[in-house]
């Protein structure tokens, strides 16, 4: 990557040979909606700190729905609800405007004490007990999806 970013610079504007690479300086237009990521390779789908390939991957995800609220100005990005990016490649993720009505995934709890609610959100009284550590299927609709 050094010897790359020798060769063409800093500058990642469109006419540099870059184009497919994106471009960590690009606006970002609103976009409401969530994006899963269905892809199965053994190397996973890079989530990155800015719209563009390079040294900037932040974590490496294998499958899940993540909350969007962004798509790069060269439409080859979706910003997270985190402020981190991720690939629109159709090859790797899926777009959608809702969640399924009845969906599922798996989240992992690292720590022996989270609280357990009545309803979806901290609004909802605690019923006293907590899941302790392990992996977990959540199961429910109400358009819910991972914070990212």
């Amino acid at each position: 990557m050094a010897i790359l970013k020798e060769i063409i610079g800093d500058s990642w504007d469109v006419g540099n040979g870059m184009e497919g690479f994106g471009n960590p300086n690009q606006p970002v237009n609103p976009l409401s909606g969530f994006v899963k990521v269905f892809y199965k390779g053994k190397d996973g789908v890079n989530v990155r700190k800015a719209p563009c390939m390079g040294d900037n991957v932040d974590q490496v995800v294998f499958d899940g729905v993540y909350t969007v609220v962004g798509v790069s100005v060269d439409g080859l990005w979706y910003k997270l609800k985190s402020g981190l990016f991720l690939t629109s490649d159709k090859r790797y993720v899926q777009f959608m405007e809702k969640l399924p009505a009845a969906s599922s995934y798996m989240v992992k709890v690292g720590i022996p004490d989270l609280n357990i609610r009545k309803g979806p959100g901290i609004d909802y009284a605690r019923t006293g007990r907590f899941t302790g550590a392990g992996v977990f299927t959540i199961v429910g609709g109400g358009g819910r999806s991972r914070g990212f």
